[in-house]
């Protein structure tokens, strides 16, 4: 069973702060936040780990994105794109906003800014660009590392739900 990815961010190491960080467009736009608190409010599935000197500097650059709005309609704007995808056909969102982001472009900016990807802002979704990085992960030396197998966390939520059942039904006995 493949999982529904959703999401995608960036995390890394600050020295100064010494703490681990998540940079990534969420619903108030794009923030800054300690891992620990991501990794409370998010389910991570799987990383990359991308060892490449360039991507300090574009980050450092990219710092002014901090702030940016979340682009909504982008989400709304998908639908034509499933659309045509149907036909093997890729069209850029038409409801694209230069001016607000969403959590791809965010990646795209700092991996396209750094001359890792070259890929445009507006035509993938989550799914496509965890799709992008396996395919690419090996040949460029990345770590691939899986966090969750969907299977484990879909048992645990089940078997959480079943416990919670079966304790409600247990209340209930006379």
């Amino acid at each position: 069973m493949k999982t529904n990815i959703s999401h995608c961010y960036i995390r890394f190491y600050d020295d100064f702060l010494g703490v681990s960080i998540v940079i990534h467009a969420d619903f108030p736009g794009v923030v800054i936040i300690p891992s620990a608190k991501f990794d409370k409010e998010n389910i991570a599935v799987e990383e990359y780990e991308l060892s490449d000197t360039r991507l300090k500097a574009s980050l450092q650059r990219n710092m002014r994105l901090i702030g940016k709005k979340y682009d909504f309609a982008n989400l709304i704007g998908w639908i034509p794109i499933i659309v045509v995808k149907w036909f093997k056909r890729k069209i850029k969102n038409p409801l694209d906003d230069p001016k607000r982001m969403i959590c791809v472009d965010f990646v795209l900016h700092v991996t396209n800014d750094a001359g890792i990807t070259s890929i445009p802002y507006g035509i993938l979704n989550p799914k496509e660009l965890r799709q992008w990085f396996q395919d690419n992960c090996e040949k460029n030396g990345w770590t691939r590392k899986v966090l969750y197998e969907y299977n484990t966390i879909v048992d645990n939520v089940m078997k959480a739900l079943g416990t919670e059942l079966l304790q409600d039904k247990d209340e209930k006995k006379p």
